[in-house]
């Protein structure tokens, strides 16, 4: 990892650093000088595409200062996830690395709707967990698009982060920051708060008084559009920004800004006080009754009676009245959260069926309108539902029937490919399908494989059994099964061949096919075996063991074109060397002219 050297320019202390400080400054711990680091920022791969543990990485989401987030498939499960990466630059750092760890821990034991799921964590190489994909937007990117919600709307969602605080405060969580990056809200209009929520180091305030803060700043910003600064002493009323607050909220929401200290003491009260206005907006609110007896000295008389029993009477039916409507809103609040409930646990039949019953039984509820995009949703969700299910056991139908016979690659891509083309509406099927043709492929490969360590096989067999009958002067025995020869090499390598013309032909390498290279290995050792053998008995003077070496080749070996050379060094051999022609006599050389005879 790169180190950077910092001078501080008061002192001249030195410092080495390996990560970049917060906000590129350092205090010098000398003098207590501010310094500029100014450094470079850590360059991190981007790890769209690659696999880690069972995960595909789809697209990188966000690129934060400690860590990166992507949004995953994980591979096992057929589902989407978010996955969080630990910088690059802080792999190193055992430090950094236990903090990581230690707050997805930490969330993962939490277990609340409102709080996003932890499903792996993972301490080794680059350190990463996974979660629950939240497909939505920061609390921020939805105020920035469309606005403030209205004023029910804030406060559910209000209620909801108060109910998902109070229970992390239960799990014992040391410190809370709610900010506008670290709760977001889904498709269904869930509110979700993520692992950046909450943190394993105490904080300057108490855990509840940073809860109870950060429900205010939540609501604030939820009313108003704009962020609540946490170190203001004053804060504008939200009914001066936003004319639908009430004062009773400007209340409500200031008391939770001023802490537990001025407003409320703790993170439920504050929860409760969103819940009873909410209750009082809705209409839900139990009425208050004051019913004033004044005493008289004589009895009343007949008229006073009578208007009595019909204030009596008026009152009875009030409350009858009332009861009704407080007895309906909660079977509508009731049916309500089922069908939110089963929504979230994606038990579209469900939401269709108790949707159904909500608007044939409250048709002019304002909630109607939602229910009916909720049974729509669930309608298109529970074919896409389906549609996945289909799709998976097509897919898996076509890789069975490529482990039973993964030689016909071209056949299974075929069919692979025409399930991609039947289900193209089905999210992520393309890459679904690259993915699976990497297992076809996979499969042909182990298969081949396997052709060319049974053909290697065959020929350390016969060389094993050469060395004992020629080298030794041993046979083997034969065993069970009748030993490997060379012929039986070329047999597999046969099968091979048209294993490889049975599939794609762009599996090759360098212009060769896979049949090529083994067939280069195996023809290289039975050369090498026959030249070996000939070069031993082709200069010893021993005919029985040349016989034996040249006759192996003959009738074991199995191989025409080897059995034919062996044929023609045997006959050479048993023949002997080839006798020399005599030569003819030499004639006498010519006499000198001395000894020549003269002429008469």
């Amino acid at each position: 990892m790169a180190a950077f050297d910092v001078t501080c320019a008061k002192c001249g202390a030195r410092y080495r650093l390996l990560r970049r400080p917060a906000g590129n400054q350092l205090k010098c711990k000398k003098c207590g000088e501010m310094m500029e680091t100014d450094l470079p920022p850590a360059e991190r791969i981007d790890r769209t595409g690659q696999a880690i543990s069972g995960h595909t990485i789809l697209k990188r989401l966000s690129n934060g200062e400690l860590s990166d987030v992507y949004r995953a498939e994980q591979l096992g499960m057929h589902r989407l996830v978010a996955l969080k990466v630990l910088g690059d630059e802080f792999a190193s750092d055992t430090a950094a690395v236990d903090r990581f760890i230690g707050l997805a821990k930490t969330v993962a034991g939490m277990h609340h709707p409102n709080i996003v799921s932890i499903f792996d964590v993972n301490a080794a190489d680059a350190p990463y967990y996974t979660m629950e994909y939240v497909d939505g937007s920061t609390v921020a990117e939805m105020v920035e698009k469309v606005g403030c919600p209205p004023v029910p709307d804030a406060l559910r969602l209000g209620q909801a982060a108060g109910g998902a605080l109070t229970h992390a405060l239960r799990s014992k969580a040391r410190s809370i920051r709610i900010a506008p990056d670290t709760v977001m809200v889904n498709s269904s209009g869930e509110v979700k708060l993520l692992p950046g929520a909450f943190s394993n180091e105490p904080g300057k305030d108490t855990p509840e008084a940073q809860a109870v803060v950060g429900m205010g700043a939540f609501l604030y910003l939820l009313l108003t559009g704009r962020e609540a600064d946490p170190h203001a002493r004053k804060f504008e009323p939200p009914g001066k920004l936003n004319p639908e607050v009430a004062d009773e909220l400007d209340d409500i929401v200031l008391r939770m800004l001023k802490g537990p200290k001025k407003g409320y003491a703790t993170a439920v009260a504050a929860t409760q006080a969103i819940k009873h206005y909410a209750d009082k907006l809705a209409g839900v609110e139990k009425p208050k009754q004051q019913i004033e007896v004044r005493g008289s000295r004589r009895p009343p008389d007949r008229k006073t009676l009578l208007a009595v029993v019909a204030a009596a009477g008026v009152c009875v039916a009030v409350v009858a009245v009332a009861a009704f409507i407080i007895v309906r809103q909660n079977n509508i609040n009731t049916l309500l959260k089922q069908i939110d409930i089963a929504f979230a646990q994606e038990r579209y039949d469900d939401v269709i069926r108790l949707g159904e019953e909500f608007i044939d039984s409250y048709p002019s509820n304002r909630n109607a309108d939602a229910v009916t995009t909720w049974i729509a949703s669930s309608r298109q969700k529970a074919e896409q539902k389906k549609r996945q299910t289909e799709s998976d056991a097509a897919i898996d139908g076509v890789i069975k029937a490529a482990s039973a016979e993964p030689l016909l690659l071209k056949q299974h891509t075929a069919e692979l490919e025409k399930v991609g083309q039947t289900y193209a509406d089905v999210p992520k099927m393309s890459l679904r399908v690259e993915a699976k043709k990497a297992v076809l492929r996979r499969l042909w490969q182990d298969k081949m494989e396997s052709y060319a360590k049974d053909a290697l096989l065959a020929v350390r067999d016969q060389i094993i059994r050469d060395k004992k009958i020629v080298d030794e002067g041993i046979v083997p025995p034969a065993g069970d099964a009748p030993p490997k020869t060379f012929a039986d090499a070329y047999k597999i390598l046969e099968e091979l061949r048209k294993a490889c013309e049975q599939s794609d032909s762009s599996i090759a390498v360098d212009g060769t096919t896979y049949y090529d290279q083994v067939k280069k290995r195996v023809d290289v050792l039975v050369d090498g075996e026959f030249y070996r053998l000939h070069n031993r008995v082709s200069v010893t003077d021993d005919k029985e063991e040349a016989t034996k070496a040249y006759r192996l080749m003959i009738d074991e070996w199995g191989v025409p074109s080897y059995a034919e050379q062996a044929r023609k060094f045997l006959g050479r051999f048993e023949k002997g060397p080839e006798k020399q022609p005599d030569m003819p006599p030499e004639k006498e050389p010519p006499k000198t002219p001395e000894e020549a005879p003269k002429k008469p």
